[in-house]
């Protein structure tokens, strides 16, 4: 079993996560998922943490959820399906005609999208302006990007894009990108303010989660970014000020695996994506890995 720490104060608590939890994480696990969950204990009832389903994953705060897994092969569907609660918001997906890109594959059982070729226009997106992404996030201090890849080439100028939020070819004003195929940055505001900066081997099918937290007062736990569960160390000299909102901007799409302009794509597969209008807690995010691990596709 993995081994984290609950610091609160001078209390030290053992549990089952490999991750470090701050305060706010033991304020989050005490009030997640609610149904018989305790605040002040790290397990709640139905055998969840918090009262957390252990099988299945959460559905508070969810904005949109991709499983990817509309084909097992070929160009076939012209859609990714949405399936959070709706309103639903399809992503339309736009085959390059210069080459294969995507292409829906089937990796060691997970199905998803392939970007075989650097710089090609095809693209996975639709417009936010005023629907469900664009009102839940803007003007909050909290949102998660829930994400299964794997990077086998990145472009280490302009970026690769794994989970995009942004207009033509900027960085992004909420993008997760993959500068190579062992480090990540997070972008947010409409200035493509870098505010994260991670080393994580890409190279095999990983489940990320981006966790912005602006309210934390330490300035180190306010953006986190966890590789199958496991926190790193953000390098960036920039964070979030605290409490700072997210600022969305007008007139942009929400992409995956490419900008809106094209020829920022990452050679490699999105299997799987989500947003959720609120930071996840890690013993959330362990959960979460563990399912999205064993499957990445829409459950039976």
């Amino acid at each position: 079993m993995r081994v984290g720490r609950i610091a609160l104060g001078a209390l030290v608590m053992t549990v089952g996560w490999g991750c470090n939890l701050f305060v706010g994480d033991f304020e989050a696990v005490a009030g997640a998922g609610g149904g018989g969950g305790s605040a002040t204990t790290a397990t709640g009832g139905g055998g969840g943490v918090g009262g957390a389903d252990l099988d299945r994953l959460s559905e508070q705060g969810l904005i949109v959820r991709y499983y990817l897994d509309e084909a097992a092969d070929g160009q076939g569907p012209n859609t990714a399906l949405d399936a959070a609660p709706e309103p639903l918001l399809p992503l339309a997906i736009e085959y390059s005609v210069n080459d294969t890109n995507p292409v829906y594959v089937t990796d060691g059982g997970h199905r998803g999208l392939r970007f075989d070729t650097i710089d090609s226009e095809g693209k996975v997106l639709t417009a936010v302006n005023d629907v469900k992404v664009d009102v839940a996030l803007e003007g909050q201090t909290g949102a998660t990007i829930e994400l299964v890849t794997k990077v086998e080439q990145a472009d280490d100028v302009d970026e690769s894009r794994l989970l995009w939020i942004g207009a033509n070819n900027e960085f992004g004003r909420f993008a997760l990108n993959a500068v190579s195929t062992n480090e990540v940055r997070f972008r947010w505001q409409p200035n493509s303010q870098l505010v994260g900066t991670w080393t994580a081997d890409l190279t095999e099918r990983v489940v990320l989660h981006l966790v912005l937290d602006s309210t934390r007062a330490t300035p180190r736990e306010r953006v986190r970014l966890f590789r199958n569960g496991s926190e790193i160390t953000n390098t960036s000299t920039t964070v979030p000020e605290q409490s700072q909102v997210i600022a969305l901007g007008a007139n942009k799409v929400l992409a995956l695996g490419n900008a809106q302009g094209g020829s920022r794509n990452l050679v490699g597969n999105v299997y799987y994506a989500a947003l959720y209008d609120r930071p996840l807690s890690p013993p959330e995010i362990a959960i979460h890995t563990d399912i999205l691990t064993a499957s990445d596709d829409t459950p039976p």
